[in-house]
């Protein structure tokens, strides 16, 4: 156990570093998820509205 605590001692900066890297990376691939599901639920609103004017124009 006293292993953790040495590792930790000696490489604290790099732990440090790589877990705000992932946190940060782990926020773009939320916001990247995020985008893509409201940018389809417009496009797919969208594809109804037009498919219903469509329809409604060939009657």
């Amino acid at each position: 156990m006293e292993w953790i605590y040495k590792f930790i001692a000696e490489n604290s900066h790099a732990i440090y570093c790589w877990s705000i890297a992932l946190l940060v990376d782990g926020l773009a691939i939320g916001f990247v998820i995020s985008v893509g599901y409201f940018w389809d639920q417009a496009y797919r609103q969208g594809y109804e509205k037009g498919y219903k004017d469509a329809q409604s124009d060939n009657y």
